[in-house]
C-alpha cells in the first residue's frame, strides 16, 4: 500500500467531529504572543500548543523570527476567508514527503485531544471542506514573502534544504499555488466536483510542471460537441497502475472513488456512457459502441496519446512497482 493510501486511510478513521468533542474540555490555552519553538513532530512540547478555533486569521511566530513578527496562516478561501473549524486545537508541524519528492512537504495542523506531545500520534490532520488535508505547501512558503519566518525556522531545524528552496523557486515561481490539487505521487488523492472539469496541477520528481484538465469518465459529449455533466456531487479519487490485461511495457491508469463526499444526484437528462460513481470502486463507464449495458473501468493509456493529460500523468508514472494498483475482483477494463 503506498504512503499515501496509508496516510488518507489513517484520516479516514479519525473524523474531525471526534476531535472537536474530545478537544473542547482541554483547559489548555493558546498565550497572545506564544511562540513555536519547533515544527519537528517528534520535538513538540506541550507549550507549542496552539487553540485557532473560529480564528479567521492567526499570526504564527517562532523563537527564530525576532521580537513581534511572525507569519500570518489562513483557513480557506470562499467568497471570503473562513473561520478555522470548531475544535482547532493541537500543533502545527511539518509533514516531509522526501520519499515522494524533495518538493512536496507541506506545514500542516495535527488536532488532538490535549496539549500532551504524546497525543500527536493519536490526533487527526485539520482537513479542508474539500477533504483533504489543510496545508502550506513547501512552494508557497518558499515564493511568498509572508512566509519567511516560516522558512527560516524550517532552514534552521534541518527540515528542509536550500536546495529544495531553490528548486521550488525555479518550479513554481510566482505562479498561483492549489494544494488541493497539486499531486506529486500518482496515489496521491484529489478532490472531484462531478459536474465541472476536473483540473491538475502535476509536478515530477525533476520539477517540471505540467497542468491538465481530466474530463473522460466525468462528462458525456452532446451532438452539438458540448460535454454534460451527468452526475452532482463532491468525492475524493486517486489515479493507480492498473496491471489488468496489459501488455509489457503499457502504462494504463485507472481512477478510484476512495470517499464520497456528498450523496450524488443524478441528471437522467444526460444520459450517456458515464456511470454512477461508488465508493471504493473504480470510476467506470459504459461500452456505447458494443453493449451499454456493459461497465468497464475508465482506463488512460498514458502512452497512446500526446494530450495535455498524457504528458503530464507520465511525469508521476513510478520509476518501479508499475501495475501495483488495487483492482477489484472480477473486474475488466477497456484501454482509452
Amino acid at each position: 500500500m503506498s504512503l499515501w493510501a496509508v496516510h488518507f486511510k489513517n484520516l479516514e478513521s479519525l473524523r474531525l467531529v471526534t476531535f472537536a468533542r474530545r478537544s473542547s474540555t482541554v483547559a489548555h490555552k493558546t498565550r497572545r504572543h506564544q511562540k513555536l519553538s519547533t515544527l519537528n513532530s517528534s520535538l513538540i512540547q506541550d507549550t507549542d500548543f496552539v487553540d485557532i478555533s473560529h480564528k479567521t486569521r492567526t499570526n504564527i511566530r517562532f523563537f527564530t523570527s525576532g521580537k513581534g513578527v511572525g507569519d500570518v496562516i489562513q483557513y480557506h478561501y470562499r467568497n471570503g476567508y473562513m473561520p478555522f473549524p470548531s475544535g482547532t486545537r493541537g500543533f502545527l508541524y511539518w509533514k516531509s514527503e522526501e520519499e515522494i519528492s524533495s518538493l512536496a512537504g507541506a506545514l500542516r495542523f495535527r488536532i488532538t485531544g490535549s496539549a500532551d506531545p504524546k497525543s500527536f500520534e493519536d490526533g487527526c490532520d485539520l482537513m479542508w471542506p474539500s477533504g483533504i488535508p489543510w496545508q502550506i505547501m513547501q512552494a508557497q512558503i518558499a515564493t511568498r514573502a509572508r512566509y519567511k519566518h516560516m522558512l527560516t525556522q524550517l532552514l534552521a531545524e534541518g527540515l528542509t534544504t536550500e536546495s529544495n528552496i531553490h528548486q521550488c523557486r525555479k518550479t513554481f515561481r510566482q505562479e498561483h499555488l492549489f494544494p488541493e490539487i497539486t499531486l506529486f505521487d500518482i496515489n496521491q488523492p484529489f478532490p472531484v466536483n462531478w459536474e465541472a472539469t476536473v483540473a491538475l496541477i502535476i509536478v515530477g520528481r525533476g520539477g517540471e510542471m505540467r497542468t491538465a484538465n481530466l474530463r473522460s469518465g466525468f462528462s458525456n459529449a452532446g451532438p452539438t460537441g458540448k460535454r454534460a455533466f451527468p452526475f452532482k456531487g463532491r468525492a475524493i479519487l486517486r489515479f493507480e497502475p492498473s496491471s489488468l490485461d496489459v501488455q509489457p511495457g503499457q502504462r494504463v491508469l485507472l481512477l478510484r472513488v476512495l470517499r464520497l463526499l456528498d450523496p450524488i444526484a443524478a441528471d437522467r437528462r444526460s444520459e450517456g456512457r458515464t456511470v454512477m460513481p461508488v465508493e471504493g470502486n473504480l470510476v467506470k463507464i459504459k461500452d456505447m459502441r458494443k453493449d451499454p449495458a456493459i461497465e468497464t473501468p475508465w482506463a488512460f493509456d498514458i502512452d497512446r496519446s500526446n494530450s495535455a493529460l498524457a504528458r503530464a500523468l507520465r511525469l508521476l508514472w513510478p520509476e518501479e512497482g508499475a501495475g501495483k494498483g488495487r483492482e477489484m475482483d472480477g473486474e475488466h477494463r477497456s484501454v482509452g
